[in-house]
This record gives C-alpha cells, sequence and structure tokens, in this order.
C-alpha cells in the first residue's frame, strides 16, 4: 500500500509537471506567434501597391471632385493623394478626380466642383464615396444609377465643407469651397454611408523589389499631354529619384498646401470618342468601352489598349497583344483624352 501511494505521488508530479511545460510552452508559442504575425503583417495600398500600416482594402476609397482652371489654382490638398483622373469638363478645361485610400491622408482638399455623369461612370468602379459640389442633370442620374454614396456641397454647404472668403473675394464663390477630414467625416455620419467596400481593384503592380521597365524602345523623359489647347499636362522624369515631375500650362503643378510639387510613378494616356453635346454648354460625352492609349513609367513609353465598359469595372491596361500591364509602385496619372488630341513622348 505504501508503495502504491509512492507511485500515485510520483504519477500525479509527472503529470503535473508535464501540464506546467505544456501550458508554458503553449503561452511562448502563443506570445512568439503575436509577435511575428504583428511584425510581419504587411497590408498593400491597393491603388499604389505600396507597404500601408492598415488594411486599405476594407474601406471605401474617397474621390474628390477637384477644380482644376487655372483662377482655382493652386489646389490644396491633392499631393496626399494615391491616384488621379484628368478629364475635359466642358469648354477646355479639365477637372482632377483625386483618389484618396485613407480618409486619414485627407487635411484639406479643393476647391471642390461639381460632377458630370461620365465621372460617375468611372467613379463607380472602385466603389468610392464621391465628394462633389453639385452636378450636371446627367451628373445626379449617374449618381442615382451607380447608387454613388456621395457627399455634396449643394445639399451639405457650411455644415460639412469650409468655404475660404477671401478666395471668394479674389476668384469667385465657385473656387472657394473644400473639404477637410473633420468635413469628410461629419458628411459619412449624415448621410448614414457604410464605408466598408464590396471590394475593388486600383491597377496591376509589379511584385516584390522588381522593376517594370516598358517594352519597345520609346523614350519617355517627358511626357505631354494636350486635354486642349488651353489645358496642357507634362511630365519630366527625374532618373535620380525615379519618378515624374508634374508640370501644366508651363508651371509646376503645385499643393498649395505646402508648396510641394505632384510627382507620380506611371502615367496612363487613354485616347477616345469625344463627343461635344448639343446645346448642353459646351458639355462632352466620353466613350468609356475601350481603345488604344499610352503607359510610361521609368522615363520610357508604350503602346497599350485599354477598356472599361460597364460601370462597374475598373480602367484596366494591356500591351498590343493583350497581355496585363504590371505598374510599378506608387501614384499613377490618369490622362483621358480625345483620339485627335496631342500626345508627346520624348
Amino acid at each position: 500500500m505504501k508503495n502504491m501511494r509512492i507511485v500515485l505521488v510520483l504519477l500525479c508530479g509527472i503529470v503535473f509537471f508535464t501540464g506546467c511545460l505544456k501550458s508554458n510552452g503553449d503561452k511562448d508559442i502563443d506570445d512568439n506567434s503575436q509577435s511575428l504575425s504583428e511584425k510581419d503583417v504587411r497590408y498593400i495600398n491597393p491603388l499604389t501597391g505600396e507597404v500601408s500600416k492598415k488594411d486599405l482594402s476594407k474601406q471605401k476609397p474617397v474621390i474628390a471632385m477637384v477644380s482644376n482652371i487655372k483662377k482655382a489654382l493652386p489646389q490644396m490638398g491633392i499631393s496626399n493623394a494615391d491616384m488621379f483622373i484628368e478629364v475635359l469638363a466642358e469648354g477646355g478645361i479639365t477637372r482632377i478626380m483625386a483618389f484618396f485610400s485613407d480618409i486619414e491622408n485627407i487635411v484639406k482638399v479643393g476647391p471642390i466642383r461639381s460632377i458630370r455623369k461620365y465621372y460617375g461612370d468611372i467613379a463607380k468602379g472602385y466603389d468610392p464615396i464621391v465628394v462633389h459640389f453639385g452636378a450636371s442633370e446627367t451628373g445626379y442620374s449617374s449618381i442615382k444609377n451607380n447608387r454613388l454614396p456621395n457627399i455634396d456641397g449643394m445639399v451639405m454647404g457650411s455644415e460639412v465643407f469650409i468655404q475660404d472668403k477671401d478666395l471668394a473675394k479674389k476668384k469667385g464663390k465657385e473656387h472657394s469651397y473644400f473639404i477637410d477630414r473633420l468635413g469628410l467625416k461629419k458628411g459619412i455620419e449624415n448621410n448614414k454611408i457604410d464605408i466598408s467596400t464590396r471590394g475593388y481593384k486600383g491597377p496591376l503592380f509589379i511584385e516584390g523589389k522588381e522593376v517594370y521597365i516598358p517594352n519597345g524602345d520609346l523614350i519617355g523623359n517627358e511626357i505631354i499631354v494636350e486635354h486642349s489647347r488651353s489645358a496642357i499636362s507634362r511630365f519630366v522624369y527625374d532618373a535620380e529619384k525615379e519618378i515624374y515631375l508634374k508640370y501644366q500650362n508651363g508651371e509646376e503643378h503645385i499643393d498649395g498646401i505646402d508648396n510641394s510639387q505632384i510627382m507620380v510613378n506611371n502615367i496612363v494616356v487613354l485616347k477616345t470618342d469625344i463627343e461635344i453635346l448639343p446645346n448642353q454648354g459646351g458639355r462632352i460625352d466620353i466613350d468609356l468601352s475601350k481603345g488604344e492609349g499610352y503607359f510610361a513609367t521609368m522615363g520610357k513609353y508604350q503602346k497599350i489598349l485599354w477598356k472599361k465598359g460597364s460601370s462597374e469595372k475598373e480602367i484596366s491596361i494591356t500591351d498590343l497583344e493583350g497581355n496585363p500591364i504590371t505598374f510599378n509602385k506608387g501614384k499613377t496619372w490618369y490622362n483621358i483624352i480625345s483620339k485627335t488630341a496631342k500626345f508627346h513622348g520624348k
């Protein structure tokens, strides 16, 4: 009996000791797994392909409709945008769709202007929140038909938007409205917008530390895109920084918040049919189905094919054989121009 008690005590001790080892071991493994996962988790910004500290793919991007006429310059806050789409509005002037993947990156952006039908059709593919100040009749129809969550200055006004009264006196009321992070969040709350996304895709980016060099021997150290005679975008490649500096109408394209020049890594030119609508004050309609164009990065450019079609789809581009183009990580500037508009690369 005495021997049996000794055996039982020894067995209990072994079980207890083993349990402690297992418990401590599990704790160490859990701690290590947690620290490793926290250290190794790397999110990717869908609009730039760059590493992000948070998962931006789970929330809607914000598209700010920014005025781009000379009188409205300098714009505010657009250097923080991740992607840009420049398109004609009317009368030879362009408007910029400034894409922000993270609401927190919006310090103050504008001047905010109105939306047109094709802006809404372009926006839909990215499942965004659209910030605008008014719209054409077809623009409002596009917002409704595409079910675009939006924050409209004509509806919300000073409740959400900031008006620079000095600018209103100097340049006109239409060039004086901006939105900041707090206003945007208030607009989202007041309009009960669900910021979670159904999922959207930006460009297809090169993986790892690879660099994409356009096929062929077309030199793209300077890219000139003539949207119209009065709206000319120019991009000059800085080989040392491996980035394009943007100019427009002969001057540096500047962000008025910090006087920094706009810089992008990729340039896309989409050529298509642009029709002037009768009795619409020079307003236009744009064919967003498919076409040809150009892609520039790393000081070279190549001819491409592009397509969009349904407003539900993003813009996609391929080489002339139909192979997807991989963008270099960073910001991208899209230019949508007429088939007859001039393009120069040198």
